[in-house]
C-alpha cells in the first residue's frame, strides 16, 4: 500500500502526537498554495509536523529537511491533485525513505477537512 484516502489522511492530522514518528510532506510548488494548508495545530492541541519541500527540489534531491526523519519516521506526502507527491513518494522510497502519499491531494481533502 502506497497511498493513504482523505479520511486516513485526515485522522492521522487529527490524532497527530508531537512524540509520534510522523511527517507530513507539502510538494507544491508555489502556485499551488491557493489550495490551502494542513492545519498547523490539530484537533488535540498538538503542533503538527509539516514540512515544505517542492517537488522541483525534491527532484534536484535536496532532501536536508527530511534527513533527521530518514530513518525512524513516516513521511506523508501530499500536494494539490496527488500527482505531484505520487512521484515524490517515489523518489523518497528509492533513496531509503518510509513514504505514503495523500490519494488525490488536497482536492481530495477539501471537502472533509478544513484547510
Amino acid at each position: 500500500k502506497y497511498s493513504v484516502s482523505n479520511h486516513e489522511f485526515k485522522e492521522l492530522v487529527n490524532s497527530f502526537e508531537p512524540d509520534q514518528e510522523i511527517v507530513f510532506l507539502d510538494v507544491r510548488e508555489d502556485e499551488d498554495l491557493a489550495d490551502g494548508y494542513l492545519p498547523s495545530v490539530n484537533d488535540l492541541g498538538a503542533t503538527v509536523k509539516n514540512i515544505r519541500l517542492p517537488i522541483l527540489d525534491l527532484i534536484e534531491l535536496q532532501l536536508q529537511p527530511l534527513e533527521k526523519y530518514k530513518d525512524t519516521h513516516q513521511i506523508y506526502c501530499y500536494c494539490r491533485s496527488g500527482n505531484k507527491s505520487v512521484a515524490a513518494s517515489r523518489i523518497l522510497s528509492l533513496h531509503g525513505y518510509n513514504t505514503m502519499n495523500l490519494h488525490g491531494g488536497l482536492r481530495n481533502l477539501a471537502p472533509i477537512m478544513d484547510l
